[in-house]
């Protein structure tokens, strides 16, 4: 029982509002004992408090937040639009740069251009040569949601779209970049033999694949709608934030008052108490996962708005260096919990509507050491590799903690792939290609 609460509480947490809502009244449909009502649900205050003056202010003029959301322009809407505004705070020229690769992405969602025609067209667009910066971009833009976009490959998407704490990972990973054909043609049980694992292993593994969208945009229409905002933000006079719940964005939900008092009155057919207290109480675990989603979400998002207020407040220093990672030992809860309360959510800020996520921003890996360079000494590495004996990932980390930076090797098979480069199995295979024909970005520290 305790499973079954604790998976539909991490599903509502993942889920967006639109998302929530319709799974609400699918729950709904199924089950007599759950109702999902019409009119707009109570907000949770902030931090579980009664909203202050300033926020019972401004919402005298938003109460109707569907009305709100109606006044922005469709634009606003599309996947694209989101994204943009997710790379706002990037420092130039990185912004520039992540904001053409946003633009050039197809129809799927992937990024098919090879690294000098993305050049050439960045050149031709007055933003001179972006060498130095595209390995950056392309990751700033592969962070966005949908995961996956801007991937180079079907098989990049999938990778992009794993969590690297799921233990599963090192499979998962595996199984995409080796063995995929494999499976395809029907050779799972050397597919299995190769990963040291059993059949049914294997089995699920392949049903976490089919989870996942090689085609990152596939189902992404034109004009999405917009992405609502279900956290308020507002500053007070002395700049302290004020972080609430937005009323309005998911419909109440409750247990049928009739059906429960009938499941528990022991006057009734015995059959019929029998039919409905399994349905009671599967309302309540849905109801427990939607309070427990929400409380998250208030939690992570207050907590990261602590973080960024200077920045929310118009500071321009930017953004600070802030890890879901970080954040979770902060408040205790795991990272994949942080990632899914992040995961498609949006705040009301004073710098207009922003998606959780980018009040996040990733730290070095070692005091000292920047990200985009630890990524830039691990694509130097690759590029001055022999090409008949290309390092494997964990070679790579064996050099690199010889010059004093220490990476896991899942790290630096993180930083390799958004670096568009293959495995040494693909490396080795191309290594027949001359440089600069391929599509394969080799990115030399400054």
């Amino acid at each position: 029982m305790l499973e079954i609460r604790q998976l539909q509480a991490l599903e509502c947490l993942q889920l967006p509002a639109d998302g929530l809502e319709a799974w609400l009244r699918e729950a709904a449909e199924a089950n007599p004992a759950l109702q999902v009502e019409e009119r707009p649900a109570e907000p949770i205050g902030a931090a579980g408090a009664p909203p202050s003056s300033s926020s019972r202010a401004r919402g005298a003029g938003a109460t109707d937040h569907a009305a709100w959301l109606a006044q922005l322009p469709d634009e606003r809407g599309t996947w694209l639009e989101q994204g943009l505004t997710e790379l706002d705070p990037l420092p130039e020229p990185l912004r520039s740069w992540a904001t053409l690769l946003l633009e050039s992405v197809d129809e799927t969602g992937l990024l098919t251009q090879t690294d000098q025609e993305l050049l050439d067209v960045g050149a031709a667009s007055g933003l001179g040569d972006g060498t130095a910066v595209l390995g950056a971009a392309l990751a700033s833009v592969q962070a966005l949601e949908p995961r996956g976009l801007g991937a180079r490959s079907p098989e990049e998407a999938l990778l992009l779209q794993l969590d690297p704490d799921e233990a599963d990972y090192p499979h998962l990973a595996a199984l995409v970049e080796e063995h995929l054909e494999a499976c395809a043609a029907g050779r799972r049980r050397s597919v299995a033999g190769a990963l040291g694992i059993s059949l049914e292993h294997l089995e699920r593994l392949l049903l976490r694949l089919a989870q996942l969208e090689p085609r990152p945009l596939a189902g992404a229409a034109p004009a999405a709608p917009a992405l609502r905002p279900e956290v308020r933000v507002q500053l007070e006079s002395d700049g302290q934030p004020v972080v609430e719940l937005v009323r309005g964005v998911l419909p109440g939900v409750h247990v049928d008052r009739d059906l429960e008092s009938l499941a528990r009155d022991r006057a009734a057919d015995r059959a019929t108490r029998s039919w409905l207290r399994p349905r009671v109480d599967e309302a309540r675990r849905v109801l427990d996962a939607v309070r427990q989603r929400q409380e998250t979400l208030l939690l992570v998002a207050a907590a990261a708005v602590r973080h960024q207020r200077a920045w929310l407040a118009g500071g321009e220093d930017g953004l600070r260096s802030l890890t879901m990672t970080a954040l979770a030992e902060e408040l205790g809860l795991a990272t994949s919990t942080v990632s899914r309360a992040v995961a498609a959510k949006a705040l009301d800020t004073p710098r207009g509507v922003l998606p959780l996520r980018s009040l996040f921003r990733s730290e070095g890996p070692a005091p000292g050491i920047d990200r985009t360079d630890a990524r830039a000494r691990v694509g130097a590495l690759v590029a001055a590799e022999d090409p008949r004996e290309p390092l494997s990932d964990d070679a790579i980390a064996e050099r690199l903690a010889g010059e004093g930076l220490r990476l896991a090797r899942r790290t630096v098979a993180k930083y390799r792939r958004e670096l568009g480069l293959g495995s040494s199995f693909e490396r080795r295979d191309l290594a027949s290609v001359p440089q600069g024909g391929g599509d394969r970005l080799l990115t030399t520290a400054p």
